[in-house]
């Protein structure tokens, strides 16, 4: 018998490596963090320079009022707890499939996402 007939070919084991929902939320939730880190302090002491508590407040004041700082901002907390509850969930051993929660909280952060960007711009 000819072992190459009955190992699964290049092509078919690439397409079995293709990213679970899980992989996919996992990067999303740590995209996420890293502008929550960066985003959350930017505003905080942009604010301070708004109102005249920090040297040199006029182009801090300007990244203050941007809206789309805004907008990214909303999606990263809106996207960053959504798949955080869901992780909670699945640890907890609340749902028993954990496929079913993605899409949900998915479409839910881009709502909230949206809805935040209309108000902010």
């Amino acid at each position: 018998m000819n072992r190459r007939s009955s190992s699964p070919s290049a092509g078919s084991r690439l397409r079995d490596r293709r990213p679970t929902q899980g992989a996919v939320v996992w990067v999303v939730q740590r995209i996420a963090s890293v502008l929550l880190l960066v985003l959350v302090p930017l505003k905080v002491v942009s604010g301070w320079a708004f109102r005249g508590a920090v040297p040199g407040g006029d182009a801090m004041s300007a990244v203050h009022t941007n809206g789309a700082m805004d907008v990214v901002l909303i999606a990263a907390v809106a996207f960053h707890a959504l798949f955080g509850i869901r992780t909670l969930m699945i640890d907890f051993g609340r749902v028993r499939a954990a496929e079913r929660l993605t899409i949900p909280f998915a479409v839910l952060a881009t709502v909230i996402s949206v809805w935040g960007g209309v108000i902010a711009l």
